[in-house]
């Protein structure tokens, strides 16, 4: 008889306790909404079981990361397409979750990063993309050739971007640690502007070496104007020179066969080439005279060069 006594006692204290686990109420961040603050980045997930709510959980909170830092950039994040890879840059920091809870019928528990801790891991990676950015920022406003410093200017602007990125993740960690970085996105703010008062300096004398080349030095200059670039028919008040010249590489008399090759280089202070061009004709172009041959190849070789310029200077020397 005591032994079953003992039994029951037991069974009524575990029945007990169930009813009180039961009846248990519900911890704020069941009910309440989730919201991030200064102290956590915070989301909650739910599930049919207490590790599928821990999961939906981590992904909430990816998502609201993903958010959070393309509404900072005002644009899609490169290289963050999907809860997955997003998922993976929360999961660069230590993420924690509460005791999964069971509330009306499905498990509840939710994650969460502390953020002066999360700083902390990130900070250093803002500092390397910094020291990166400042290197090019100062080396294009300390570069004296304007053609030059338009090139680095593409440069530091790039470097710029990839800084805004990293800063850009940091305002979600932590907003107050970040703002101490405003005088540096004021910079990448101002990359544009000197790269504008670059542009305006840079005024270009073409140079052909024969009147004959005309066609392609015209060319030239129509590919420099295209790009934004002043072009000065004298060399006074020029700051870059650009020398065109042309050789026919002719065989033959009578008919005459000529394969032209262009070589065109851009100097500026000093002799310093900023920028260079080769190239030679496809075919030969046969004609009875040399006149009659170059009329008909200098044209289509004109053309591809101007082409071919733009192209470059458009890229080499453009935000």
């Amino acid at each position: 008889m005591k032994k079953k006594s003992v039994f029951l006692t037991v069974c009524v204290v575990l029945i007990a306790s169930a009813t009180f686990a039961k009846n248990e109420p519900p911890p704020p961040w069941v009910t309440n909404p989730v919201v991030p603050n200064e102290e956590f980045l915070r989301q909650r997930g739910t599930g049919a079981t207490a590790d599928e709510a821990r999961l939906e959980a981590a992904a909430a909170l990816a998502r609201y990361f993903k958010a959070s830092v393309s509404a900072n950039l005002g644009s899609s994040v490169q290289g963050v397409s999907d809860d997955v890879s997003v998922k993976s840059e929360v999961n660069f920091f230590t993420l924690e979750y509460t005791e999964p809870f069971f509330y009306k019928k499905k498990w509840h528990c939710m994650a969460f990063i502390r953020c002066d801790d999360a700083w902390a891991q990130f900070k250093p990676y803002i500092e390397l993309e910094r020291s990166t950015f400042l290197g090019q920022y100062e080396s294009a406003k300390s570069e004296k050739d304007p053609f030059v410093r338009l090139s680095k200017c593409s440069t530091a602007q790039e470097a710029g971007k990839t800084f805004l990125e990293r800063l850009d993740y940091g305002r979600v960690i932590s907003p107050k640690n970040e703002a101490k970085y405003s005088g540096d996105r004021e910079k990448v703010a101002s990359i544009p502007v000197l790269f504008e008062a670059s542009k305006k300096e840079c005024v270009v004398f073409v140079s052909s070496d024969n009147e004959r080349n005309g066609a392609i030095a015209q060319a030239v200059s129509s590919a420099l104007s295209l790009c934004g670039f002043a072009v000065t028919k004298t060399a006074a008040g020029a700051s870059h020179t650009a020398s065109v010249e042309v050789e026919d590489n002719a065989i033959g008399n009578d008919p005459i066969a000529i394969k032209p090759s262009v070589n065109i280089k851009i100097t500026g202070m000093g002799g310093r080439a900023v920028y260079s061009y080769e190239t030679t004709a496809g075919e030969r172009t046969v004609s009875y005279t040399l006149d009659g041959a170059r009329k008909k190849a200098y044209p289509k070789l004109a053309q591809e060069i101007k082409d071919t310029i733009q192209k470059d200077l458009d890229y080499a020397f453009k935000l």
